[in-house]
């Protein structure tokens, strides 16, 4: 990795995600509740794939937006390290109607930390020991992890509009939230007093978010959005320091999130010129490994990884080809079109997968062209949240991202992708 790291890694962006109609669609309600990947990116879980703080300059700003002018939010921010997905940091944000929060991730003489001087964010072990941690300067540290570089993921967990702020029962300062900025202090205990309540009210579908991948020293710069789940539906009250899984205190199940994320093949651009630096990344936001106490690992929760793939380290097995522009092989006479070599089968080990191309010695790469990676052959079968039905789907659950460092700057791709077949069957019929 740190090989990767002086030699440009730059990396990063996010893509889309896998969805379909018949992966919304409940039968036994027929309603439409499944988590979906929103397509007007607005939603109440959102994934940022990668951040890096390397060392040698490279910092990342996130944000996390309201949407809503109505609403206020507290949501969990979970960052994760990526080799093993080990939490590094949790904390909640607290945004009152159209407000934006943001943090930068860097590194300060070898150790990560983040950095905000925004007042919607507070850390504590439960939600009324905040006040006095603004600006946040907190370092990250997982002896069994990595640091430099890894995931985040947001959980909006709980929603309350203006009127119903406005009831004395919630609103401790007695201040008139009918219009513009709400005091944070009166959303936090807000939050607090109604945790308890039965049932639990979570989080809506109204938060967007990117991330800015950053080297300020050159001036090099590039944004992307996050990925950004719709329909999750929070249904258990969060708590810092109290970790934060996909598919669990939820109306959607680990399986049928990683639906959501599937997909068959992906295809992404690339350069290998030698004036050009190109990473592509291959994140696993569900892999989610459990360690022991020595750091070894002793198994994953995401369902994909428990059917597809074997320990010790439930590595992901996946197809490639490298195409040039005119279909063309340059290597071998006898080869008339890319690719060249034919698909070769290879392992992503990690929860945060980075490549450069033209590292590896053993792939040939073109130029310029583009790489096929194919995730084909797999099926998973899990739960849905209610226990009523079975789902299955195809692929794996990856976002895949590419970038690009020349002469222009820095640029981010999103990968193109087939999506995941995904299908459902009752409980009672098996």
């Amino acid at each position: 990795m740190k090989k990767i790291m002086l030699v440009g890694l730059l990396v990063l962006i996010m893509t889309g995600t896998a969805w379909s109609f018949s992966s919304n669609y409940d039968h036994a309600t027929g309603q439409f509740d499944h988590v979906l990947n929103s397509q007007n990116m607005i939603g109440d879980v959102l994934i940022y794939p990668i951040y890096l703080a390397d060392g040698s300059g490279w910092e990342t700003k996130i944000s996390v937006i309201n949407t809503d002018n109505i609403y206020s939010a507290v949501a969990k921010v979970v960052i994760r390290g990526g080799k093993y997905s080990q939490e590094l940091f949790d904390f909640f944000i607290y945004l009152s109607p159209d407000d934006m929060w943001t943090a930068t991730i860097y590194n300060d003489n070898g150790q990560v930390k983040i950095f905000s001087d925004d007042d919607s964010v507070r850390t504590g072990s439960s939600p009324d020991t905040f006040g006095d941690t603004v600006p946040l300067d907190v370092a990250f540290s997982d002896p069994c992890d990595e640091n430099t570089y890894g995931y985040i993921e947001i959980f909006n967990s709980w929603t309350m509009n203006r009127a119903a702020m406005a009831n004395t029962d919630w609103n401790t300062l007695g201040a008139d939230v009918s219009a513009g900025p709400i005091d944070k202090q009166i959303i936090l205990d807000a939050y607090k007093l109604t945790q308890t309540l039965s049932p639990y009210v979570g989080g809506r579908d109204i938060l967007t978010g990117s991330y800015e991948v950053k080297l300020p020293s050159l001036g090099l710069s590039a944004m992307e959005n996050a990925v950004v789940l719709e329909d999750y539906d929070i249904t258990d009250a969060l708590y810092p320091f109290n970790e934060t899984f996909f598919g669990q205190g939820a109306r959607n199940s680990m399986a049928e999130t990683e639906a959501v994320l599937a997909k068959d093949t992906v295809y992404m651009p690339y350069y290998d010129d030698g004036m050009n630096v190109t990473a592509h990344v291959f994140t696993f936001p569900t892999k989610l490994t459990q360690l022991d106490t020595d750091c070894d690992m002793v198994d994953v929760l995401g369902e994909f990884f428990l059917d597809n793939c074997s320990s010790p380290d439930w590595a992901v097995q996946y197809g490639i080809k490298a195409f040039n522009l005119e279909e063309e092989s340059i290597d071998d006479p006898d080869y008339i079109f890319s690719p060249y070599p034919e698909e070769q089968t290879r392992e992503f080990p990690e929860e945060v997968n980075i490549s450069v191309v033209g590292l590896d010695s053993t792939m040939n790469f073109y130029d310029e062209g583009w790489a096929w990676f194919s995730f084909q052959g797999f099926s998973t079968t899990g739960l849905t949240e209610e226990g009523a039905e079975f789902i299955t789907f195809s692929g794996a659950p990856v976002i895949p991202l590419s970038a690009n460092l020349g002469a222009d700057g820095l640029s981010l791709k999103y990968g193109a992708y087939d999506p995941a077949e995904i299908s459902y069957e009752y409980a009672t019929q098996r």
